[in-house]
């Protein structure tokens, strides 16, 4: 116990003694005086006096307790606002142990993401090891195919040859036919011209036709040779194209196959940096919210999107591009996304290109069309409560879709059926005929919204299953747009029945 502990309470002992020892003395003595105030008896007197004597004795003494004891000050003037001091005091090391107990758990949590993206990593480097060799096997049969070209290339020069030597021998024979005419033409003169001397050299005359007939005998065997060699460089002819459409055929599966693979290789290679650039991001700008945290938007959900009039300038797309960025900003604080030290509740995902080239694509994406232009921000991973949306933004045409009035689907609902069929009924027709006949015509639902592409009053639906019940029979049932409606406007439908 403290020495000022131990003084107080002598204190108050001493104290205690000599006001019972002063009340006593201060009653005798107003007792044995008989003293009066006003009309009251002296016992009365006596009676009042000492209880104010008493009343004053322990002020007096308190008073000097305080003046002479801090701890007594404290004790009687501060007590309350030690007790609320303290109170904090508690609710602070509370709240201290929470956060330490939270910090713990984050701490585990980033390790546990860190473990995972490095086991990522080494996935990615396995499967880009893998993609080496099977580029490497895929050169190897590109040598083959190469090397099998440039045989077939030999075997079509060797091909090309036989059919110059046997063009080279249809001329000839070509040349020998011509001679052979020519001689026969002479002979039959000679012929005719000893028939017309009477006959008179009968011998020359046979010999003359023996040989006419050994010429036409040789002439039909040069015209068999002929055709077979014409035959034979038909095939020859088929056998070459065949042979270069299995060399283009070759060389055509080869550069498929050598592009795929490239194309595999690149593909792995952007996401193997797209992960790095995620976990230096992850390291470098603080984002330490554990994925304990209920999860605010997924991957591919659209954020916010803004509308842009036709030829508009740079100046006007940039305007409407600063409102969707500022809209999907809000829109992310709203669902409990937090800015982090670089960036904004929701921030341009900076891949391959910096926000500033990226801002300049999309202008220039924009201002080069003529027709009006719909800009819609959509997430790029699944995000979390706590820390900022990574988002990319899209730029499509907003062109018309719908006249006002125009028919967008039909189907038959029969009207003697009771109200819950009917209901069940029409909103069968919206969900499998409107909505994807809207999604044909290249509508631009909200992905991720509850009602993509619109939603019709329930007050509508109601009117409308009135309508169909009071017709009692079964009846045409026509979904029209109610106005124009461009791609990315809301679908209002209107109903008519036939």
């Amino acid at each position: 116990m403290q020495t000022s502990s131990l003084t107080l309470i002598l204190v108050l002992c001493l104290m205690g003694g000599l006001i019972a020892y002063s009340a006593d003395l201060l009653g005798r003595k107003l007792g044995k005086k008989r003293l009066t105030l006003g009309h009251m008896r002296p016992k009365h007197t006596a009676a009042l006096l000492t209880t104010g004597a008493g009343v004053l004795i322990p002020i007096a003494t308190i008073g000097l307790m305080s003046m002479l004891f801090a701890d007594v000050r404290e004790m009687l003037f501060r007590t309350e606002a030690i007790k609320e001091e303290l109170r904090q005091v508690e609710g602070k090391l509370r709240v201290n142990q929470k956060n330490l107990d939270r910090r713990a758990v984050e701490v585990d949590d980033l390790e546990k993401t860190q473990r995972s993206l490095v086991r990522e990593g080494e996935r990615l480097k396995t499967t880009n090891n893998q993609t080496s060799l099977k580029l490497s096997s895929t050169r190897s049969l590109l040598d083959k195919a190469q090397g099998l070209l440039s045989s077939r290339t030999a075997q079509l020069a060797v091909i090309n040859k036989r059919t110059q030597h046997l063009a080279g021998r249809v001329s000839q024979l070509t040349a020998e036919v011509s001679r052979n005419v020519t001689q026969l033409a002479s002979l039959r003169q000679e012929a005719k011209a000893a028939q017309d001397s009477a006959r008179t050299n009968q011998a020359q005359a046979s010999n003359a036709a023996n040989q006419l007939r050994e010429i036409q005998v040789r002439n039909l065997e040069i015209e068999r040779e002929l055709q077979d060699l014409e035959k034979q460089r038909k095939d020859l002819q088929e056998q070459i194209e065949v042979q270069k459409k299995v060399a283009i055929d070759l060389d055509q599966q080869f550069r498929n196959d050598l592009a795929l693979a490239e194309s595999k290789l690149k593909q792995l290679q952007e996401e193997q940096a797209q992960l790095e650039r995620v976990l230096t991001n992850l390291i470098t700008q603080g984002v330490n919210v554990p994925r304990t945290q209920p999860m605010i938007i997924a991957r591919g959900n659209e954020l916010a999107r803004w509308t842009i009039d036709a030829n508009s300038s740079r100046s006007e797309a940039q305007l409407g591009l600063s409102s969707l960025m500022r809209t999907a900003r809000v829109r992310a604080e709203s669902r409990g996304a937090k800015p982090s030290a670089e960036l904004e509740a929701a921030s341009l995902f900076n891949g391959d290109f910096t926000t500033e080239q990226q801002i300049n694509n999309i202008l220039r994406d924009v201002t080069s069309q003529g027709d009006p232009m719909v800009l819609i921000a959509g997430a790029i991973y699944n995000h979390f409560a706590g820390e900022p949306i990574y988002y990319q933004v899209r730029v499509e045409r907003n062109t018309v879709v719908y006249q006002r009035g125009q028919v967008i689907g039909e189907t038959r609902i029969d009207g003697t059926q009771d109200e819950k069929r009917v209901l069940e009924a029409i909103s069968r027709f919206i969900i499998e005929v409107v909505g994807p006949k809207a999604l044909e015509d290249r509508m631009l639902p909200i992905i991720g919204a509850d009602a993509p592409l619109g939603e019709v009053d329930d007050n509508q639906i109601v009117s409308l299953m009135q309508l169909i019940r009071d017709t009692g029979r079964a009846v045409r049932v026509q979904a029209l747009a109610a106005g124009e409606t461009r791609r990315a406007d809301r679908l209002m439908l209107e109903f008519r029945l036939r």
